[in-house]
C-alpha cells in the first residue's frame, strides 16, 4: 500500500532550509578556495623605448630589430621613438634605451671634432627622469659614439673615452668570463645560479669607460687591452695616442636617485647580425656568444624592476 510522504512545516521545514543553506555556502566556498590562487591580477609589461630620433646607428626598425624580438618573446612591451624626448614621451615608457646616438654633423663624418647628440635641455630632462624613477640603458660603442653621448654618461658618474679598446692579440675574441674575473657577479645579471645562468659572454670590439660614482661593474678588461684614442674611426697609426685599458669597464649598472642606469661601450652584443664579410656572425648568435642572449634579457629586468615603483 502506497502511503504519501509527508511533507515538512513549521520548524522542521526551517531547519532543513538552514542545513542546506549551510552545506551550499561551504561548497561555495571551498570552490573559491581552490580557485583564488589562479584569479590574480596580470603584471604589468615593462615598456621599452628605443631611441631612434638622434641619428642612432642601431635603431628597433635596424640593427636592433633582433633584441626587439628577444625582448617581446620575454614579455617586454617595445616601441620605437621617431620624436623628440618630451616629458610626456617619457611617461609612456619604464626602459629607455639609447644605443650610437650622434649629431647630425657626424653622421657622415666620423671624425673629431665630435658634437653632442643630445642638447643640454635634453640632457638635464633625462637626468631628471632618471632621478624620479627612470631606468636608462645606454650603449655607446667606439669611436666617434661615446664622444656623442659622453656629457649625457658623466651626469650619471660614468666617463667614457672616446677611442677603441682592443685586444694586443688582434685576433682573439673579447670573451668575458664569471671564472677568469672578466665578468663579474651580480645577483641579478650575472652567476650560474640565475636562471637561465650566465657566466660566459662576448663583445664584438667597442671602447671603455670609468666610473666616477659608486657602481657595480659588469664587464672589466684585461692587461692585454689598449685604449686607442682615435682622431677618424677605424685609422690606427704610429702617433695615435693610446693607454693601457686594464681595468677599464664595458658594461657597469648603478642606482641613481630613484632610477637605475646600465652603460655599455659595446653595441653588437644586444642583437645579432653579420660582420662586413657577411658571413661572420656577430651578437646573439657568434659561437662565443653562449650565454649573451640570457645576460640581455637580465639587464633589462634589472633596469625594468622600477615598474614596482608605477
Amino acid at each position: 500500500m502506497n502511503c504519501p510522504l509527508k511533507r515538512p512545516t513549521g520548524p522542521a521545514l526551517a531547519q532543513r532550509l538552514a542545513r542546506r543553506l549551510t552545506l551550499t555556502s561551504l561548497l561555495f566556498l571551498s570552490l573559491l578556495s581552490a580557485l583564488s590562487p589562479t584569479i590574480v591580477a596580470k603584471a604589468p609589461e615593462p615598456r621599452v623605448l628605443i631611441d631612434a630620433a638622434h641619428h642612432n646607428f642601431h635603431t628597433a626598425e635596424g640593427r636592433y630589430a633582433p633584441l626587439v624580438g628577444l625582448l617581446r618573446e620575454s614579455g617586454f612591451a617595445v616601441r620605437s621613438a621617431n620624436a623628440a624626448l618630451t616629458p610626456e614621451l617619457l611617461r609612456t615608457t619604464d626602459v629607455l634605451v639609447i644605443a650610437n646616438a650622434l649629431h647630425a654633423s657626424n653622421v657622415d663624418r666620423w671624425e673629431l671634432p665630435i658634437t653632442p647628440a643630445f642638447s643640454e635641455a635634453e640632457t638635464a630632462l633625462l637626468t631628471a627622469w632618471v632621478e624620479n624613477g627612470g631606468a636608462l640603458l645606454l650603449i655607446a660603442d667606439h669611436f666617434p659614439f661615446p664622444g656623442a653621448v659622453a656629457d649625457l654618461a658623466a651626469n650619471f658618474g660614468f666617463r667614457l673615452f672616446n677611442g677603441f679598446a682592443i685586444r694586443s692579440d688582434v685576433t682573439a675574441e673579447d670573451i668575458f668570463d664569471l671564472k677568469v674575473g672578466s665578468l663579474r657577479p651580480h645577483p641579478q645579471i650575472t652567476g650560474a645560479d640565475l636562471k637561465p645562468p650566465v657566466t660566459r659572454i662576448a663583445a664584438f670590439t667597442g671602447s671603455a669607460f670609468e666610473v666616477t660614482a659608486e657602481a657595480q661593474p659588469l664587464m672589466v678588461l684585461g692587461k692585454d687591452y689598449e685604449l686607442w684614442l682615435t682622431s677618424r674611426a677605424w685609422e690606427f697609426r704610429a702617433d695615435t695616442p693610446k693607454r693601457s685599458a686594464s681595468g677599464l669597464l664595458q658594461g657597469a649598472t648603478r642606482l641613481h636617485g630613484k632610477g637605475r642606469v646600465a652603460v655599455f661601450a659595446e653595441a653588437a652584443m644586444f642583437t645579432s647580425q653579420l660582420a662586413p664579410d657577411g658571413q661572420t656572425s656577430i651578437g646573439f648568435d657568434a659561437p662565443a656568444a653562449r650565454d649573451n642572449r640570457a645576460f640581455v634579457i637580465h639587464v633589462f629586468r634589472w633596469l625594468s624592476n622600477s615598474v614596482n615603483r608605477r
